[in-house]
């Protein structure tokens, strides 16, 4: 992520200047990529998240999966929403995947969540295959009747045409003989409860990476500080200039980081509770 300046800077004392061993260097430098991809993993949820807000500026849902055009450029609404959508499944699947392939040390335990929440929420594994669906030149919106939907029969058939996840694959398929033979209905599967229930689970993954990442990131930033200090024993600036891949490098050695990361974890838990509060007539599953 561009969160770093370069700029002319001549008034450098040289004897302050850093040059780490080689270990220490990678040390460093595997610490400044951690802060520069946490930063990027943050834009990407605020990116997706102003992406769900973009359909609800759009449009006014309803439980019945009547959407009502409040705001946006002229054109006509099916259009409108299946370009809102994919953009937001777009970012929504660029967002996890930041996350799930964030750094090696917590990846078991966040892929661990993921995969449990995947496999304890029908609505995502239907957006996840929406994602897929649509990248391959599918409208992921159904219409009909006046009302807004996900048709499995129409997810299923077009799906023919391209490699559909097995194993969905036969849970969808399960799920519209369950709708057929119980309601003598055609699967269609609410659009607005399918959207709520579904960024309720990426919020999730983001309060729920500060659970799993801070500790470590800890344990990194303390790594970082005792090369520091090593070589500021007696300096009480919070800046430090190192020298690295063959550049200096003038680098913020406080604990502003950790104290982010605790901010940004704060925040997304209010997220998620006002989320919740909002949204507690369409949401169908309980945490």
């Amino acid at each position: 992520m561009n969160n770093k300046s370069i700029v002319p800077y001549s008034r450098i004392d040289e004897e302050k200047v850093i040059f780490p061993s080689n270990e220490e260097s990678e040390i460093i430098e595997n610490y400044l990529g951690q802060i520069d991809k946490f930063h990027t993993l943050v834009k990407s949820f605020n990116i997706n998240n102003f992406n769900f807000h973009q359909i609800l500026y759009h449009f006014t849902m309803h439980a019945d999966d009547t959407l009502i055009r409040t705001n946006g450029l002229p054109s006509d609404d099916f259009t409108v929403i299946n370009t809102l959508l994919i953009n937001y499944l777009s970012t929504s699947k660029m967002f996890v995947d930041i996350v799930e392939n964030f750094d090696k040390s917590v990846y078991d335990d966040i892929h661990s969540f993921i995969s449990d929440k995947y496999d304890s929420s029908f609505y995502y594994q239907l957006m996840t295959e929406l994602r897929n669906f649509s990248l391959h030149g599918h409208l992921p919106v159904y219409y009909n009747d006046g009302r807004y939907s996900f048709n499995l029969h129409y997810i299923l058939e077009e799906g023919k045409k391209y490699k559909f996840n097995k194993a969905r694959k036969e849970k969808f398929k399960v799920i519209s003989q369950q709708i057929r033979e119980n309601h003598n209905n055609i699967a269609n599967i609410s659009f607005s409860i399918t959207l709520i229930e579904y960024h309720k689970v990426i919020i999730e993954i983001f309060e729920h990476f500060f659970v799993i990442y801070t500790p470590d990131f800890s344990k990194k930033h303390c790594n970082f500080r005792k090369i520091i200090d090593k070589y500021n024993e007696n300096e009480k600036d919070n800046y430090a200039c190192v020298y690295l891949d063959d550049s200096l490098h003038i680098l913020n050695i406080s604990n502003s980081m950790i104290e982010t990361l605790k901010k940004e974890h704060s925040n997304a838990i209010e997220i998620l509770n006002v989320y919740i509060k909002k949204f507690k007539e369409l949401i169908r599953t309980k945490n």
